[in-house]
Protein backbone atom coordinates (compact mmCIF):
# COMPACT_ATOMS: atom_id res chain seq x y z
CA UNK A 1 0.00 0.00 0.00
CA UNK A 2 0.83 3.76 -0.40
CA UNK A 3 2.50 5.58 2.29
CA UNK A 4 3.28 9.31 2.53
CA UNK A 5 5.51 10.04 4.78
CA UNK A 6 9.20 11.99 4.51
CA UNK A 7 12.62 10.74 4.62
CA UNK A 8 12.46 11.22 8.63
CA UNK A 9 9.27 8.75 8.67
CA UNK A 10 6.75 11.74 10.05
CA UNK A 11 3.62 11.98 8.12
CA UNK A 12 3.76 15.56 5.74
CA UNK A 13 1.53 17.92 6.75
CA UNK A 14 -1.47 17.87 4.33
CA UNK A 15 -1.11 14.10 3.33
CA UNK A 16 -3.09 11.34 5.04
CA UNK A 17 -1.45 7.27 5.27
CA UNK A 18 -3.32 4.84 2.25
CA UNK A 19 -5.90 3.67 3.77
CA UNK A 20 -7.34 6.20 6.30
CA UNK A 21 -10.50 8.08 5.04
CA UNK A 22 -9.71 11.62 3.64
CA UNK A 23 -10.75 14.78 5.03
CA UNK A 24 -14.61 15.83 3.94
CA UNK A 25 -15.04 17.50 0.93
CA UNK A 26 -14.38 21.09 0.01
CA UNK A 27 -15.92 22.94 -2.45
CA UNK A 28 -14.21 26.15 -3.89
CA UNK A 29 -10.59 26.75 -3.74
CA UNK A 30 -7.75 24.20 -3.07
CA UNK A 31 -6.11 23.70 0.03
CA UNK A 32 -3.89 26.50 0.30
CA UNK A 33 -0.67 23.79 1.06
CA UNK A 34 -1.57 22.58 -2.44
CA UNK A 35 -2.34 25.30 -3.68
CA UNK A 36 1.35 26.99 -3.22
CA UNK A 37 2.72 23.96 -5.33
CA UNK A 38 3.49 24.08 -8.84
CA UNK A 39 0.62 22.55 -11.13
CA UNK A 40 2.83 19.59 -12.22
CA UNK A 41 4.33 18.56 -8.64
CA UNK A 42 0.78 18.54 -7.47
CA UNK A 43 -0.53 16.41 -10.37
CA UNK A 44 2.07 13.95 -10.19
CA UNK A 45 2.11 13.91 -6.22
CA UNK A 46 -2.04 12.88 -7.16
CA UNK A 47 -1.07 10.39 -9.88
CA UNK A 48 2.09 9.16 -7.49
CA UNK A 49 -0.09 8.71 -4.56
CA UNK A 50 1.91 11.38 -1.99
CA UNK A 51 -0.52 13.77 -2.19
CA UNK A 52 -4.27 13.95 -0.89
CA UNK A 53 -6.08 17.24 -1.90
CA UNK A 54 -10.02 17.56 -1.56
CA UNK A 55 -9.92 19.72 -4.61
CA UNK A 56 -8.73 20.23 -8.03
CA UNK A 57 -9.19 24.26 -9.11
CA UNK A 58 -8.49 25.65 -12.27
CA UNK A 59 -11.38 28.08 -13.28
CA UNK A 60 -10.04 30.05 -16.16
CA UNK A 61 -6.65 29.14 -15.48
CA UNK A 62 -5.82 28.22 -19.05
CA UNK A 63 -4.59 24.06 -18.11
CA UNK A 64 -5.43 23.14 -21.35
CA UNK A 65 -2.01 22.19 -22.10
CA UNK A 66 -2.15 20.29 -18.69
CA UNK A 67 -5.50 18.97 -19.17
CA UNK A 68 -4.09 15.07 -20.02
CA UNK A 69 -2.00 15.18 -16.85
CA UNK A 70 -5.03 16.09 -14.62
CA UNK A 71 -7.14 13.44 -16.32
CA UNK A 72 -3.85 11.24 -15.98
CA UNK A 73 -3.91 11.97 -12.09
CA UNK A 74 -7.53 11.47 -11.48
CA UNK A 75 -7.24 8.09 -13.15
CA UNK A 76 -5.21 7.61 -9.38
CA UNK A 77 -7.96 9.80 -7.08
CA UNK A 78 -8.01 8.78 -3.87
CA UNK A 79 -8.76 12.35 -2.24
CA UNK A 80 -10.59 14.94 -4.98
CA UNK A 81 -13.87 15.30 -4.33
CA UNK A 82 -14.71 18.86 -6.34
CA UNK A 83 -12.92 19.24 -9.74
CA UNK A 84 -13.12 22.79 -11.48
CA UNK A 85 -12.40 23.27 -14.85
CA UNK A 86 -14.67 26.02 -15.71
CA UNK A 87 -13.37 28.41 -18.34
CA UNK A 88 -10.94 26.70 -20.01
CA UNK A 89 -11.73 25.61 -23.49
CA UNK A 90 -11.01 21.87 -22.75
CA UNK A 91 -12.74 20.37 -26.02
CA UNK A 92 -14.30 17.36 -26.54
CA UNK A 93 -11.24 14.89 -26.15
CA UNK A 94 -10.35 16.18 -22.91
CA UNK A 95 -14.37 15.90 -21.92
CA UNK A 96 -14.94 12.42 -22.91
CA UNK A 97 -11.85 11.03 -21.14
CA UNK A 98 -13.43 13.23 -18.19
CA UNK A 99 -16.63 11.29 -18.24
CA UNK A 100 -15.00 8.10 -18.64
CA UNK A 101 -13.17 8.69 -15.37
CA UNK A 102 -16.50 9.68 -13.44
CA UNK A 103 -17.64 6.37 -14.91
CA UNK A 104 -15.77 4.20 -12.43
CA UNK A 105 -14.52 7.47 -9.84
CA UNK A 106 -16.72 7.22 -6.56
CA UNK A 107 -14.37 10.10 -4.76
CA UNK A 108 -15.72 13.09 -7.34
CA UNK A 109 -18.36 14.72 -5.76
CA UNK A 110 -18.37 18.32 -7.57
CA UNK A 111 -17.20 18.40 -11.21
CA UNK A 112 -17.62 22.28 -12.97
CA UNK A 113 -16.98 22.09 -16.76
CA UNK A 114 -19.03 25.50 -17.69
CA UNK A 115 -17.37 27.36 -20.72
CA UNK A 116 -15.58 25.03 -22.51
CA UNK A 117 -16.39 24.20 -26.03
CA UNK A 118 -17.69 20.82 -25.13
CA UNK A 119 -19.87 19.87 -28.31
CA UNK A 120 -21.93 16.72 -29.26
CA UNK A 121 -19.57 13.84 -28.44
CA UNK A 122 -18.19 15.61 -25.10
CA UNK A 123 -22.12 15.36 -23.89
CA UNK A 124 -23.33 12.48 -25.35
CA UNK A 125 -20.52 10.29 -23.08
CA UNK A 126 -21.29 12.14 -20.45
CA UNK A 127 -25.30 11.04 -20.36
CA UNK A 128 -23.21 7.46 -20.60
CA UNK A 129 -21.33 8.04 -17.67
CA UNK A 130 -24.26 9.62 -15.86
CA UNK A 131 -26.12 6.42 -16.22
CA UNK A 132 -23.73 4.71 -14.55
CA UNK A 133 -22.18 6.76 -11.61
CA UNK A 134 -24.15 7.23 -8.47
CA UNK A 135 -21.30 9.24 -6.44
CA UNK A 136 -21.41 12.51 -8.49
CA UNK A 137 -23.79 14.97 -6.84
CA UNK A 138 -22.93 18.23 -8.51
CA UNK A 139 -22.32 18.71 -12.31
CA UNK A 140 -21.98 22.07 -14.05
CA UNK A 141 -22.16 21.68 -17.89
CA UNK A 142 -23.38 25.52 -18.28
CA UNK A 143 -22.13 27.69 -21.40
CA UNK A 144 -21.21 25.22 -23.92
CA UNK A 145 -22.33 24.38 -27.42
CA UNK A 146 -23.79 20.39 -27.70
CA UNK A 147 -26.41 21.33 -30.32
CA UNK A 148 -30.12 20.17 -30.39
CA UNK A 149 -29.81 16.25 -31.05
CA UNK A 150 -26.90 15.70 -28.37
CA UNK A 151 -28.62 17.58 -25.58
CA UNK A 152 -31.63 15.53 -26.17
CA UNK A 153 -29.64 12.42 -25.62
CA UNK A 154 -28.25 14.09 -22.72
CA UNK A 155 -31.56 15.20 -21.10
CA UNK A 156 -33.33 11.52 -22.53
CA UNK A 157 -30.32 9.77 -20.52
CA UNK A 158 -30.84 11.76 -17.15
CA UNK A 159 -33.59 9.45 -15.86
CA UNK A 160 -31.08 6.83 -15.29
CA UNK A 161 -29.28 8.95 -12.54
CA UNK A 162 -29.52 8.11 -9.23
CA UNK A 163 -26.94 10.69 -7.78
CA UNK A 164 -26.81 14.33 -8.78
CA UNK A 165 -28.22 17.45 -6.63
CA UNK A 166 -27.31 20.09 -8.52
CA UNK A 167 -27.24 20.18 -12.10
CA UNK A 168 -26.58 23.08 -14.23
CA UNK A 169 -27.32 23.07 -18.17
CA UNK A 170 -27.53 27.01 -18.70
CA UNK A 171 -26.99 28.39 -21.53
CA UNK A 172 -26.67 25.41 -23.32
CA UNK A 173 -29.52 25.03 -25.95
CA UNK A 174 -32.15 23.13 -24.76
CA UNK A 175 -35.45 22.81 -27.00
CA UNK A 176 -38.91 22.00 -26.62
CA UNK A 177 -37.61 17.92 -27.83
CA UNK A 178 -35.35 17.85 -24.48
CA UNK A 179 -38.24 18.65 -22.38
CA UNK A 180 -39.88 14.92 -22.24
CA UNK A 181 -36.47 13.86 -20.97
CA UNK A 182 -36.11 16.49 -18.08
CA UNK A 183 -39.63 15.51 -17.58
CA UNK A 184 -38.74 11.96 -17.11
CA UNK A 185 -35.96 12.83 -15.02
CA UNK A 186 -38.02 15.00 -12.66
CA UNK A 187 -40.56 12.37 -12.63
CA UNK A 188 -37.82 9.43 -11.99
CA UNK A 189 -35.61 8.51 -8.82
CA UNK A 190 -32.48 11.30 -9.92
CA UNK A 191 -32.44 13.45 -6.47
CA UNK A 192 -32.23 16.60 -7.85
CA UNK A 193 -32.50 19.55 -5.62
CA UNK A 194 -31.33 22.39 -7.54
CA UNK A 195 -31.83 22.95 -11.62
CA UNK A 196 -30.66 25.92 -13.73
CA UNK A 197 -32.34 25.83 -17.10
CA UNK A 198 -31.56 29.60 -17.70
CA UNK A 199 -31.17 31.08 -21.06
CA UNK A 200 -32.09 28.18 -23.08
CA UNK A 201 -35.41 27.83 -25.66
CA UNK A 202 -37.61 25.84 -23.80
CA UNK A 203 -40.51 27.97 -24.88
CA UNK A 204 -44.52 27.09 -24.02
CA UNK A 205 -44.11 23.98 -25.56
CA UNK A 206 -41.09 22.96 -23.41
CA UNK A 207 -42.38 24.73 -20.15
CA UNK A 208 -46.01 22.39 -20.54
CA UNK A 209 -44.41 19.48 -21.16
CA UNK A 210 -42.15 19.23 -17.95
CA UNK A 211 -44.94 21.07 -15.33
CA UNK A 212 -46.40 18.07 -14.58
CA UNK A 213 -43.40 16.23 -13.25
CA UNK A 214 -42.51 19.53 -11.67
CA UNK A 215 -45.97 19.37 -10.05
CA UNK A 216 -45.77 16.27 -8.28
CA UNK A 217 -41.72 16.26 -7.77
CA UNK A 218 -41.01 16.49 -3.89
CA UNK A 219 -37.24 16.74 -4.42
CA UNK A 220 -36.26 19.93 -5.80
CA UNK A 221 -35.81 22.99 -4.15
CA UNK A 222 -34.36 25.55 -7.03
CA UNK A 223 -35.31 26.04 -10.43
CA UNK A 224 -33.86 28.38 -12.83
CA UNK A 225 -36.28 28.99 -16.02
CA UNK A 226 -35.04 32.62 -16.77
CA UNK A 227 -34.31 33.48 -20.20
CA UNK A 228 -36.78 30.62 -21.76
CA UNK A 229 -39.49 32.87 -23.60
CA UNK A 230 -42.54 30.85 -21.89
CA UNK A 231 -44.55 33.90 -22.07
CA UNK A 232 -48.09 33.62 -21.01
CA UNK A 233 -49.04 30.37 -21.29
CA UNK A 234 -45.69 29.14 -19.95
CA UNK A 235 -46.32 31.63 -16.58
CA UNK A 236 -49.68 29.15 -16.12
CA UNK A 237 -47.89 26.51 -16.31
CA UNK A 238 -45.75 27.17 -14.01
CA UNK A 239 -48.23 28.45 -11.70
CA UNK A 240 -50.32 25.44 -11.96
CA UNK A 241 -47.26 23.98 -10.76
CA UNK A 242 -47.02 26.51 -7.38
CA UNK A 243 -50.71 25.71 -6.46
CA UNK A 244 -49.60 22.19 -5.80
CA UNK A 245 -45.73 21.75 -5.53
CA UNK A 246 -44.91 22.38 -1.83
CA UNK A 247 -40.74 21.95 -1.53
CA UNK A 248 -39.80 24.11 -4.25
CA UNK A 249 -38.35 27.00 -2.58
CA UNK A 250 -36.37 29.10 -4.91
CA UNK A 251 -38.45 30.18 -8.65
CA UNK A 252 -36.22 32.45 -11.23
CA UNK A 253 -38.54 33.14 -14.15
CA UNK A 254 -36.86 36.76 -14.99
CA UNK A 255 -36.74 38.15 -18.71
CA UNK A 256 -39.58 35.59 -19.90
CA UNK A 257 -41.92 37.82 -22.23
CA UNK A 258 -44.71 37.38 -19.54
CA UNK A 259 -47.27 39.93 -19.42
CA UNK A 260 -50.44 41.01 -17.56
CA UNK A 261 -52.62 37.39 -18.05
CA UNK A 262 -49.62 35.38 -16.57
CA UNK A 263 -48.72 37.61 -13.99
CA UNK A 264 -52.35 37.33 -12.75
CA UNK A 265 -52.11 33.14 -12.93
CA UNK A 266 -49.20 33.18 -10.69
CA UNK A 267 -50.35 36.20 -8.18
CA UNK A 268 -53.06 33.85 -7.81
CA UNK A 269 -50.97 30.52 -6.91
CA UNK A 270 -49.22 32.59 -4.84
CA UNK A 271 -52.47 32.72 -2.50
CA UNK A 272 -52.38 29.07 -2.54
CA UNK A 273 -48.78 27.87 -2.40
CA UNK A 274 -47.21 27.35 0.71
CA UNK A 275 -43.12 26.78 -0.08
CA UNK A 276 -41.68 29.41 -1.97
CA UNK A 277 -38.84 31.41 -0.13
CA UNK A 278 -37.54 33.29 -2.89
CA UNK A 279 -39.10 34.40 -6.61
CA UNK A 280 -37.66 36.35 -9.28
CA UNK A 281 -40.25 37.61 -11.75
CA UNK A 282 -37.94 40.64 -13.33
CA UNK A 283 -37.81 41.99 -16.56
CA UNK A 284 -41.23 41.15 -17.54
CA UNK A 285 -43.89 43.54 -18.51
CA UNK A 286 -46.35 41.91 -15.67
CA UNK A 287 -47.29 45.07 -13.02
CA UNK A 288 -49.63 46.58 -15.67
CA UNK A 289 -52.64 44.39 -15.53
CA UNK A 290 -50.96 42.25 -13.26
CA UNK A 291 -50.56 43.91 -10.16
CA UNK A 292 -54.01 43.32 -8.00
CA UNK A 293 -53.30 39.60 -8.23
CA UNK A 294 -49.55 39.19 -7.40
CA UNK A 295 -50.43 42.19 -4.35
CA UNK A 296 -52.97 39.80 -3.08
CA UNK A 297 -50.35 36.75 -3.25
CA UNK A 298 -47.74 38.66 -1.52
CA UNK A 299 -49.83 39.93 1.25
CA UNK A 300 -50.51 36.21 2.82
CA UNK A 301 -47.51 34.44 1.26
CA UNK A 302 -46.29 32.67 4.94
CA UNK A 303 -42.45 31.78 3.59
CA UNK A 304 -41.74 34.53 0.79
CA UNK A 305 -39.11 36.15 2.02
CA UNK A 306 -37.11 37.79 -1.27
CA UNK A 307 -38.97 38.71 -4.66
CA UNK A 308 -37.18 40.36 -7.37
CA UNK A 309 -39.41 43.00 -9.34
CA UNK A 310 -36.83 44.79 -11.28
CA UNK A 311 -38.09 46.39 -14.16
CA UNK A 312 -41.52 45.16 -14.27
CA UNK A 313 -43.47 48.14 -15.68
CA UNK A 314 -44.65 49.29 -12.40
CA UNK A 315 -45.70 52.33 -13.34
CA UNK A 316 -46.83 55.63 -10.62
CA UNK A 317 -50.25 54.54 -11.00
CA UNK A 318 -50.36 51.08 -9.86
CA UNK A 319 -48.20 51.27 -6.84
CA UNK A 320 -51.58 51.29 -4.48
CA UNK A 321 -51.84 47.29 -4.71
CA UNK A 322 -48.22 46.76 -3.55
CA UNK A 323 -48.53 49.43 -0.98
CA UNK A 324 -51.52 47.59 0.62
CA UNK A 325 -49.75 44.11 0.56
CA UNK A 326 -46.67 45.61 2.28
CA UNK A 327 -49.16 47.05 4.68
CA UNK A 328 -50.08 43.78 6.22
CA UNK A 329 -47.27 41.69 4.78
CA UNK A 330 -44.69 39.73 7.58
CA UNK A 331 -42.53 37.74 6.20
CA UNK A 332 -41.14 39.84 2.78
CA UNK A 333 -37.23 40.88 4.06
CA UNK A 334 -36.13 41.98 0.34
CA UNK A 335 -38.02 43.67 -2.03
CA UNK A 336 -36.30 45.01 -5.28
CA UNK A 337 -38.26 47.84 -7.46
CA UNK A 338 -35.50 49.33 -9.20
CA UNK A 339 -35.57 50.06 -13.49
CA UNK A 340 -39.12 50.85 -13.10
CA UNK A 341 -41.10 54.30 -12.93
CA UNK A 342 -42.50 54.42 -9.73
CA UNK A 343 -42.09 58.40 -9.42
CA UNK A 344 -43.34 60.86 -6.92
CA UNK A 345 -46.72 60.04 -7.52
CA UNK A 346 -45.93 56.19 -6.80
CA UNK A 347 -43.92 56.71 -4.12
CA UNK A 348 -46.32 58.05 -1.74
CA UNK A 349 -48.65 55.20 -1.70
CA UNK A 350 -45.48 52.65 -0.96
CA UNK A 351 -44.03 55.37 1.75
CA UNK A 352 -47.77 54.97 3.29
CA UNK A 353 -47.53 50.66 3.33
CA UNK A 354 -44.25 50.93 4.50
CA UNK A 355 -44.83 52.54 7.63
CA UNK A 356 -46.20 50.21 9.24
CA UNK A 357 -44.27 47.32 8.09
CA UNK A 358 -42.37 45.25 10.73
CA UNK A 359 -39.85 43.00 8.72
CA UNK A 360 -38.99 44.53 5.59
CA UNK A 361 -34.94 45.45 6.09
CA UNK A 362 -34.12 45.60 2.03
CA UNK A 363 -35.68 48.10 -0.10
CA UNK A 364 -34.08 49.03 -3.76
CA UNK A 365 -36.03 51.77 -5.43
CA UNK A 366 -33.01 53.10 -7.80
CA UNK A 367 -33.48 54.46 -11.54
CA UNK A 368 -37.04 55.02 -10.38
CA UNK A 369 -37.46 58.93 -11.18
CA UNK A 370 -38.37 59.82 -8.01
CA UNK A 371 -36.98 63.16 -7.48
CA UNK A 372 -36.89 65.41 -4.87
CA UNK A 373 -40.61 64.91 -4.38
CA UNK A 374 -40.27 61.14 -4.43
CA UNK A 375 -37.24 61.48 -1.52
CA UNK A 376 -39.63 63.54 0.25
CA UNK A 377 -41.70 60.84 0.83
CA UNK A 378 -38.96 58.37 1.71
CA UNK A 379 -38.06 60.66 4.27
CA UNK A 380 -41.29 60.34 5.80
CA UNK A 381 -41.12 56.09 5.64
CA UNK A 382 -37.70 56.94 7.38
CA UNK A 383 -38.92 58.77 10.41
CA UNK A 384 -41.59 56.32 10.83
CA UNK A 385 -40.15 52.68 10.03
CA UNK A 386 -37.47 51.01 12.51
CA UNK A 387 -36.75 47.80 10.66
CA UNK A 388 -34.85 48.95 7.26
CA UNK A 389 -31.79 48.61 7.10
CA UNK A 390 -30.42 48.70 3.32
CA UNK A 391 -32.21 51.59 0.86
CA UNK A 392 -30.92 52.05 -2.47
CA UNK A 393 -31.89 55.44 -4.13
CA UNK A 394 -29.13 55.29 -7.30
CA UNK A 395 -30.18 57.63 -10.08
CA UNK A 396 -33.62 58.92 -9.13
CA UNK A 397 -32.81 62.76 -10.13
CA UNK A 398 -32.28 63.95 -6.11
CA UNK A 399 -30.81 67.43 -5.77
CA UNK A 400 -29.83 69.21 -2.52
CA UNK A 401 -33.23 69.47 -1.78
CA UNK A 402 -34.37 65.95 -1.84
CA UNK A 403 -31.05 64.69 -0.22
CA UNK A 404 -31.50 67.43 2.80
CA UNK A 405 -34.54 66.05 3.18
CA UNK A 406 -33.08 62.75 3.44
CA UNK A 407 -30.67 64.06 5.67
CA UNK A 408 -33.08 65.39 8.19
CA UNK A 409 -35.14 61.84 8.66
CA UNK A 410 -31.42 60.24 9.31
CA UNK A 411 -31.07 62.68 12.45
CA UNK A 412 -33.97 60.21 13.75
CA UNK A 413 -33.61 57.40 12.31
CA UNK A 414 -32.14 54.27 14.30
CA UNK A 415 -32.41 51.39 11.63
CA UNK A 416 -30.96 51.77 8.22
CA UNK A 417 -27.10 50.89 7.87
CA UNK A 418 -26.66 51.20 4.07
CA UNK A 419 -27.72 53.73 1.98
CA UNK A 420 -26.78 54.25 -1.88
CA UNK A 421 -27.00 58.14 -3.04
CA UNK A 422 -24.79 57.46 -6.28
CA UNK A 423 -25.44 59.42 -9.89
CA UNK A 424 -27.69 61.50 -8.36
CA UNK A 425 -27.24 65.64 -8.30
CA UNK A 426 -26.63 67.04 -5.13
CA UNK A 427 -23.22 68.56 -4.19
CA UNK A 428 -20.55 68.52 -1.61
CA UNK A 429 -21.85 70.09 0.91
CA UNK A 430 -25.55 68.01 1.44
CA UNK A 431 -23.46 64.57 0.67
CA UNK A 432 -21.33 65.77 3.55
CA UNK A 433 -24.50 66.24 5.79
CA UNK A 434 -25.71 62.97 4.78
CA UNK A 435 -22.86 60.94 5.60
CA UNK A 436 -22.42 63.29 8.89
CA UNK A 437 -25.87 61.70 9.98
CA UNK A 438 -25.15 58.59 9.27
CA UNK A 439 -21.58 58.49 10.94
CA UNK A 440 -22.46 59.81 13.68
CA UNK A 441 -25.44 57.19 14.33
CA UNK A 442 -23.04 54.47 13.55
CA UNK A 443 -24.87 53.41 10.38
CA UNK A 444 -22.06 52.36 8.96
CA UNK A 445 -19.96 49.47 10.08
CA UNK A 446 -17.37 47.99 8.11
CA UNK A 447 -18.46 44.51 8.09
CA UNK A 448 -21.76 45.67 6.24
CA UNK A 449 -20.24 48.18 4.46
CA UNK A 450 -16.40 48.66 3.32
CA UNK A 451 -14.86 51.10 5.33
CA UNK A 452 -14.99 54.60 3.33
CA UNK A 453 -17.52 53.24 1.11
CA UNK A 454 -20.29 55.82 1.31
CA UNK A 455 -18.27 59.07 1.12
CA UNK A 456 -16.93 57.18 -2.42
CA UNK A 457 -20.61 56.80 -2.95
CA UNK A 458 -21.61 60.14 -2.24
CA UNK A 459 -18.89 61.82 -3.81
CA UNK A 460 -17.08 63.32 -0.77
CA UNK A 461 -13.80 62.86 0.99
CA UNK A 462 -14.48 60.99 4.24
CA UNK A 463 -14.79 63.52 6.80
CA UNK A 464 -11.66 63.65 9.45
CA UNK A 465 -14.12 63.16 12.29
CA UNK A 466 -15.46 60.28 11.24
CA UNK A 467 -12.13 58.77 10.87
CA UNK A 468 -11.89 59.47 14.55
CA UNK A 469 -15.28 57.57 15.48
CA UNK A 470 -16.75 61.52 16.76
CA UNK A 471 -19.93 62.57 15.25
CA UNK A 472 -19.29 64.26 12.01
CA UNK A 473 -20.71 67.99 12.14
CA UNK A 474 -23.86 68.88 9.80
CA UNK A 475 -23.00 71.00 7.08
CA UNK A 476 -26.20 73.37 6.86
CA UNK A 477 -25.10 74.19 3.22
CA UNK A 478 -27.47 73.23 -0.04
CA UNK A 479 -30.05 71.81 2.70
Amino acid sequence: SRQAFSATGRRLSGHRPAGSPPPPPRAGAMEPEFAALPTDALLEGIKAGTLFPTTLAFPSSFVVTRSEQICGALEYNESVTHLDLSCNCVGDIIAQKLANILKCDEMLKTVKLADNSITAPGFTRFSEALSENTSCTALDLSCNMPGEEACKVFTDGLAQNRGLEDLNLAYIGITPPCAPGLAAALSGDIPLQRLNLAHNSLAEPGCAAIAPSLAANRRLQFLDLSANCIRDQGAADIARVLAQNRTLEELRLRENFINAAGAAALGRALQENMGLTSLDLSRNAIWEGGAPELAKGLAVHPRLRHVDLKASNMRMSQTGPLAEALSVNTVLVELDLSLNAIEEAGMRPLSDGLRTNTVLTSLNLASNALLDGGAEHVAALLLANKTLQSLDLRNNGLTEVGAGRLADALRRNRGLRELDLARNRFGEAVASKVAGFLAADQKVSPGIVPEGSIWEVLGVPRPEAAVAGEPVPVNQGGA
